[in-house]
């Protein structure tokens, strides 16, 4: 353990508090990142065959004769 640190209940409730804090900002900022990204490939005319029903993510389904 470092100095200056130490690694009490109130310490470790507030790093926890601020890990969870950043991981929401991450799942915001990654969510808006997707948009972005799919939102590009439909402005560029990449979508035929695309389902883009879904706010955040765009789908398409492949049918085969066999599985092989």
């Amino acid at each position: 353990m470092q100095e200056g640190f130490p690694l009490t209940t109130a310490y470790f409730n507030e790093l926890n508090s601020e890990f969870k804090a950043f991981n929401e900002k991450c799942v915001d900022e990654f969510k808006e990142m997707n948009q972005t990204r799919i939102q590009n490939i439909i402005d560029a005319g990449g979508i035929e065959g695309w389902d883009d029903s879904s706010n955040d993510a765009i789908t398409k389904s492949f049918e085969f004769d066999s599985f092989e």
